[in-house]
């Protein structure tokens, strides 16, 4: 851990080679800026690995608890201790509250001063506990998620300097069909972030001088940023509602402003509900359908998205209803005898031939099957009878 009041860095424990054993080391090293490694203590908390350990700015204490004896066998440590520079201070006795649980992760959030902790004891429900200087607070938990799906485990904890908050992410250990959680503490509850952090992240650290937190995920090799969100688009002239005509063009479009770069996805949906899907290739300002169909009426909108940021933001535009009138054949605006004239000579010409501006197969071919048929005709003569 860095000790920050005596600009430098800390470490507790590690293993001692002894002949060809691994034993663990109850020593305490520290390193200021480019120097050595200095043995700073022997004396102190028990030789234990998996202990936790943050730094309070405020009181200018090293704050250490918990951790593991030689074997599993031998059980744990629940004790909490402090540095002051010197020398450790036990401050609660070992089998005290919090009881020792892994995995788990401990910051110091300087706005509050306290020690926040966050762990899974026995892979039950995940508890949030504090250390004021003077004693262990568990908090009610507030915002954190159930267990009604799947038990969660904390992977990463630490203090983010740009939203004065403590963060967390949390992965699911039994049903790991669900995504991964990062979440922020407002002193309050904790409230779930638009991220979806990487699996098998380590604990994260934040670079105050780029403003981001930075992780290194070993498994895949691969370095992963976290950092504040864009700002969120606006959207001046979402799509409104058109009415088109098949065989002939329609175009929906959207005017969204924001941070640059903006990525668009346009989205359809049934015109009687269910759920908006992605269009494929569907990216740009307008959606226009060249020869529409009877099949592109739906429900549409857009998803405007700023990654101007570490993190995305985005905007979802208000939907606009595709209606699509069979029976204007001409696309005058109106269902009249003209509209079965022209349907009738465009079938039985066959609507052949590339696409023109007055008939187009779509046009001809409106029962659903692929072909010319008598069923065409019976189906749009139902169709303008209905009028649109």
């Amino acid at each position: 851990v860095y000790d920050a009041p005596r600009s430098q860095t800390l470490i507790f424990g590690g293993y001692t080679d002894v002949g060809n054993s691994e034993f663990l080391s109850g020593s305490t090293y520290t390193k200021a800026s480019g120097g050595g490694w200095t043995l700073a203590s022997s004396a102190g908390p028990d030789p234990r690995a998996s202990a936790l350990i943050a730094c309070d700015t405020l009181r200018q204490r090293v704050v250490l608890w918990g951790g593991a004896r030689q074997t599993l066998a031998l059980g744990v440590f629940s004790d909490t201790w402090e540095w002051d520079g010197s020398s450790w201070f036990r401050r609660t006795q070992n089998n005290a509250s919090p009881p020792f649980m892994a995995p788990a992760f401990m910051c110091f959030d300087p706005v509050r001063g306290v020690c926040v902790l966050l762990a899974n004891p026995n892979r039950q429900q995940l508890q949030h506990w504090e250390w004021d200087g003077s004693a262990w607070t568990q908090r009610d938990g507030a915002g954190l998620p159930d267990t009604s799906q799947t038990m969660w485990e904390a992977r990463s904890l630490a203090f983010d300097p740009m939203t004065q908050r403590p963060l967390a992410i949390l992965q699911p250990y039994i049903n790991t069909s669900l995504p991964r959680q990062t979440l922020t503490f407002d002193g309050t509850a904790w409230v779930a972030l638009p991220s979806d952090p990487p699996e098998n992240l380590p604990q994260i650290t934040f670079d105050t001088i780029r403003n981001v937190g930075t992780a290194i995920d070993t498994r895949a090799a691969t370095v992963w940023e976290f950092g504040p969100a864009a700002s969120t688009p606006t959207i001046p002239a979402p799509p409104t509602d058109q009415t088109g005509c098949i065989g002939r063009s329609v175009t929906l479009s959207i005017v969204a402003s924001g941070e640059q770069p903006l990525g668009l996805q346009w989205r359809k949906g049934r015109l009687a509900g269910g759920a908006m899907i992605p269009i494929p290739g569907a990216t740009a300002p307008s959606l226009t359908f060249a020869y529409a169909r009877a099949s592109d009426a739906g429900r549409y909108d857009c998803i405007v998205t700023s990654r101007a940021g570490v993190l995305a933001s985005r905007i979802i535009s208000p939907q606009a209803t595709l209606h699509i009138c069979p029976a204007d054949v001409n696309c005058d605006g109106m269902v009249t005898s003209q509209d079965v004239f022209d349907f009738v000579t465009y079938w039985f010409a066959g609507c052949t031939g590339q696409p023109g501006a007055t008939c187009h197969a779509f046009t001809c071919d409106v029962d659903g099957v692929p072909g010319l048929s008598p069923v065409d005709l019976l189906t749009f003569l139902n169709q303008w009878f209905a009028g649109c």
